[in-house]
């Protein structure tokens, strides 16, 4: 029931990631052989953009229309920062909390 209204706060995610919203979601590819799981962060801004984030890189960020685009972007905007900084030499990801904060 919770994430049913989580999904309802972001908007339009469609259902099969309404699950998965505060999951992460992506894979990039390295070699034939290796493949670099990559943590993605969707977040939803008051213009139904989404603005997506691979925390594992110091300011990797894109956005978009949909969700697809928004990945297709940070897949691009992740090549982008392994260019500059080597897969053995990324940030680590630790997690994700949600911290609860009175509002006034």
């Amino acid at each position: 029931m919770k994430q049913r209204r989580r999904a309802k706060k972001l908007g339009g995610i469609n259902r099969e990631l309404s699950d998965q919203v505060f999951l992460y979601l992506s894979l990039m590819k390295i070699s034939d052989e290796k493949t670099l799981h990559l943590p993605i962060l969707i977040e939803q801004d008051e213009d139904d953009v989404y603005i997506v984030s691979c925390p594992s890189f110091k300011g990797c960020h894109s956005y978009g229309k949909t969700v697809e685009e928004a990945l297709k972007n940070i897949r691009e905007a992740i090549d982008l920062c392994m260019e500059d900084e080597p897969a053995l030499e990324i940030n680590k990801f630790i997690g994700f909390r949600e911290l609860h904060v009175k509002v006034a």
